[in-house]
């Protein structure tokens, strides 16, 4: 059976860049966004491509796309989490109500997207949970507005994960840190940063990484 990778957050920087990578290695890709581009760059990939559009604010909406795209594809062999919200702003002025927004789209469903896959990977015997995160997960400053509380409690959900199954050797989970904006420079490209999802994801059993930084 085909392997599958479900990529959360499915736009046409970090999201395209990682379809790509993955299809290169013969993965079906399942894509899930808010909407779909007309036209849709995943339709150039040469791998079965399933998109549903799901609001990730809102968890019945990531969990049934998830279930179609498993229904469709097959079960979920990597799930890529790679969405995020941001609201500017000084911290002492952030409306609570942006605040929970940003943290239900950047955090809560990441925790959503896991329990979503998980009873599969396990009873496959094998998985991978990444997580696109941020250095601003590392090093807040009021500036930043939602972005560093959101960043850094999906940090801690990727490490809380990753202490609760690493160690079985059946389902990897990980984060990686870029500590750039992506984009800005070459060394921070999209299909660079894809690469170090692969290569999490190729770590061999029994030298499973819980988080890399990008650039290391």
């Amino acid at each position: 059976m085909t392997d599958v990778i479900a990529i959360i957050g499915a736009g046409p920087g970090m999201g395209m860049a990682l379809a790509r990578r993955f299809a290169a290695e013969g993965f079906s890709v399942g894509a899930v966004s808010r909407t779909v581009p007309d036209p849709d760059p995943l339709a150039q990939l040469d791998v079965p491509v399933l998109r549903r559009c799901a609001d990730a604010a809102e968890p019945e909406e990531l969990d049934k796309a998830l279930h179609a795209i498993a229904a469709v594809l097959g079960p979920i062999t990597v799930l890529a989490h790679n969405t995020s919200s941001f609201t500017a702003g000084p911290t002492s002025s952030i409306d609570p109500a942006a605040l929970e927004h940003d943290l239900r789209v950047g955090v809560v469903s990441g925790l959503v997207a896991a329990r979503a896959v998980l009873p599969a990977m396990q009873a496959a015997g094998r998985g991978t949970l990444l997580f696109t995160g941020g250095g601003s997960a590392l090093n807040a400053t009021s500036g930043m507005g939602t972005l560093s509380m959101a960043k850094s409690g999906l940090r801690n959900l990727a490490l809380a994960l990753a202490d609760e199954f690493n160690q079985a050797g059946v389902i990897h989970a990980a984060t990686v840190t870029i500590n750039a904006l992506i984009g800005k420079t070459p060394d921070v490209h999209p299909d660079r940063i894809a690469e170090a999802f692969w290569q999490l994801h190729s770590e061999p059993r029994g030298s499973w990484s819980a988080e890399v930084a990008f650039p290391r």
